[in-house]
């Protein structure tokens, strides 16, 4: 069938009313208030507000020196599935390497 030749399902075609009022009753069964303008005003939404950073922080350190190469940290990285590693000289830290570092070296033609 060609691009742009789809057929179109009629509303209603196995139950009576479009799929759409199925994701709009739950979403009216949330208790969000929809008539006010502020459906992610309420408390309902708030979800942050009542966990700390403790709950979702990562506990593991991956860590690297800073005379790492760039082809050995990428690696280590993406083998470790993370986005940042802590540079650690001495025992001290003295910076972060983040995959936006690397993004921003391959584009401006540092590697």
């Amino acid at each position: 069938m060609p691009w742009g030749e789809w057929p179109v399902p009629e509303d209603g075609e196995e139950g009576g009313e479009p799929a759409s009022v199925y994701f709009l009753d739950l979403w009216l069964d949330s208790g969000a208030d929809l008539a006010k303008g502020s459906a992610f005003a309420g408390p309902e939404w708030d979800v942050l507000s009542e966990h700390t950073i403790d709950e979702i922080m990562t506990r593991q350190l991956f860590t690297l020196s800073p005379d790492t190469s760039l082809a050995d940290a990428a690696r280590y990285m993406l083998r470790a599935g993370i986005h940042r590693a802590l540079l650690v000289e001495e025992q001290r830290l003295v910076g972060v390497v983040t995959t936006m570092d690397f993004l921003r070296a391959i584009a401006e033609r540092r590697t």
